[in-house]
């Protein structure tokens, strides 16, 4: 008796270790993957969402600006407002987009800084009624284009 319990094996031979070892490491390869992919759409989105973001930030200033303004002179891709503070001061700001960079810029006091960036296209014009057109195409992640118009009648 003594004899068979030294010779009865109840563990795994290596075939089985290695056959085990080969299933866990494609079941983790898997999972990894999944991750990956997962992670990369999750960045997309945010990517997406942040230049949708921006240029709906960049478009709600330039809205304000032009209800605030009291003179307007939109010129295809520049537009140049001057605005009346409390204290009777004159401001002239001025939005134009850089093509090259794809930025969309505002200056003030002749500090120039960029409100949006992935600005594809940029139009300011008027209506026959008065009112200023604005349209801003934001280039998404994935090269779609994102629109923005915005009307806004004078004050």
């Amino acid at each position: 008796m003594r004899w068979e319990k030294l010779h009865s094996q109840a563990g795994a031979t290596l075939i089985e270790l290695v056959v085990g070892s080969a299933i866990a490491l494609l079941v983790l390869g898997a999972v990894v993957g999944l991750q990956i992919a997962a992670y990369q759409q999750s960045r997309a989105e945010d990517v997406r969402y942040e230049a949708q973001g921006e240029a709906a930030l960049a478009m709600e200033r330039i809205v304000q600006d032009l209800r605030r303004s009291f003179y307007v002179e939109p010129q295809g891709s520049i537009l140049t407002v001057e605005l009346e503070e409390d204290s009777g001061d004159v401001r002239r700001v001025r939005y134009w987009l850089e093509p090259e960079t794809g930025e969309l810029l505002r200056s003030e006091d002749g500090a120039v800084r960029t409100i949006a960036r992935g600005v594809a296209f940029l139009d300011f014009s008027t209506t026959d009624e008065g009112s200023t057109r604005i349209v801003i195409h934001a280039r998404l992640a994935d090269d779609r284009l994102y629109e923005l118009t915005s009307l806004v009648a004078p004050r």
